[in-house]
């Protein structure tokens, strides 16, 4: 038996003698340390007879260099896999190259050391099977930008992982300029008539291929663009108008303006705010506007336009949103504008000590409130009011003075 001792003393009537231990030679096998593989990643090798090593240290007696295994017991799948031993099957077999076919599943490798007195306990090294994982699919969910040979190409991707060898897309039937198949990213066109669906994508290794990654995409119509907001920049003869909205609608790529008989787009079609030239005679009718994209088209929004002739003579002219004479006598100052809470306004009029009348308009010319001032003394407005775009009107001693001013 291993590990035994054989003890002996002397006796005489003096005493017993100290003892004298003989340790026999053999010794049971230590339990192999713990297995080290040349990759964590067994994928790259299932199918196609790329050897995966598995090594241990030679098993020695504890503290010593006395090696105490003559040989080792390698296992493996059954049936899955292939074992060959590099160093030979004696006391140098701590290394062997296993091969994986393609039924191999989830197992473990083990190792037992050997000698003459018996078998060790099992080290053991779990291989796992884990087919391969694809992240979030990134790109634009609406497809109207880009339908048509003469956009851009919608882009795809998920994140590149270096376990998978390959990418197949789904994607929608009918599309064009199809680059990046078989990569992480992908893009392409979409026919004309699209209406929505989804594309999808699945990543594949030597262990199998990953669940499906779906994104849908729809065919959004561009939003209605917001309420027009006018402003007066230019009087007789030569008047003009600016109209613009708040911003470029949801889905919208560019919009449209008309406008009615008598006045011409100066510039800004397309965009977010036109100029507008009138003729001096009546105009009557309407400006709209809407919203366009590779989809379709908007709903429109409205102003109305109703303008007297110029009158004969010269005219007063029209700068920044104030209407005067070449010698003003009144003054209207408003701070701060624009605002996110309220106005202060003064009137200054050194001339008259009467009581001002200040009419506050919307940008249609529907009064919202008329305000009584005192001359030169200053006062708060428009806590109340909504956010828009509003026209501060001072009708003094026939002089006329206009504000534009601005709540957000």
């Amino acid at each position: 038996n291993a590990n035994k001792q054989i003890r002996v003393t002397a006796t005489s009537p003096c005493g017993v003698s100290p003892i004298r231990i003989f340790y026999t030679a053999a010794q049971a096998p230590i339990t192999p340390a713990t297995i080290v593989a040349s990759t964590d990643n067994i994928c790259g090798s299932i199918g196609t007879n790329v050897p995966v090593s598995f090594t241990i240290p030679k098993v020695y007696e504890s503290g010593t260099n006395n090696a105490t295994a003559s040989s080792y017991i390698w296992t493996a799948q059954n049936g899955t896999t292939n074992i060959t031993h590099p160093n030979g099957t004696g006391v140098n077999d701590t290394t062997i190259a296993v091969t994986f076919n393609s039924n191999f599943s989830t197992s473990t490798i083990t190792v037992q050391s050997v000698n003459d007195c018996g078998v060790s306990a099992i080290r053991s090294y779990l291989i796992i099977r884990n087919n391969p994982t694809v992240g979030i699919i990134s790109g634009p969910t609406n497809s109207c930008e880009y339908i048509g040979a003469q956009v851009l190409n919608a882009t795809y991707s998920v994140p590149a992982n270096v376990n998978i060898n390959s990418y197949t897309w789904s994607i929608p039937s009918g599309v064009t300029n199809v680059i990046g198949q078989g990569t992480n990213t992908i893009s392409f066109q979409y026919p004309a008539g699209y209406t929505g669906g989804s594309i999808t994508v699945t990543g594949t290794n030597g262990c199998g291929t990953s669940s499906p990654r779906t994104l849908s995409i729809s065919r959004l119509l561009p939003a209605v663009p917001g309420n027009i907001d006018v402003i007066n920049t230019q009087l007789c003869p030569n008047r003009e108008y600016s109209y613009s909205v708040a911003s470029m609608p949801v889905n919208a790529t560019s919009l449209l303006w008309t406008v009615p008989n008598g006045g011409t787009i100066v510039s800004g079609q397309g965009t977010r705010s036109i100029t507008v030239s009138y003729t001096t005679g009546v105009v009557d009718g309407i400006v709209t506007v809407k919203a366009l994209s590779n989809c379709g088209v908007s709903s429109i929004k409205i102003s109305i336009v109703k303008l007297a002739p110029c009158p004969a003579g010269p005219s007063t002219q029209y700068t920044k949103g104030v209407m005067g004479t070449r010698e003003s006598e009144i003054e209207m100052k408003v701070f701060p504008n624009p605002t996110t809470s309220f106005f202060n306004l003064q009137v200054i009029d050194n001339v008259s000590a009467s009581l001002i009348n200040v009419r506050v308009l919307d940008v249609q010319g529907r009064l919202i409130k008329t305000i009584m001032i005192n001359p030169n003394k200053t006062i708060a407005f428009g806590s109340d009011f909504g956010p828009g775009v509003y026209m501060l009107e001072v009708n003094q001693r026939k002089e006329k003075k206009v504000m534009r001013v601005v709540k957000y």
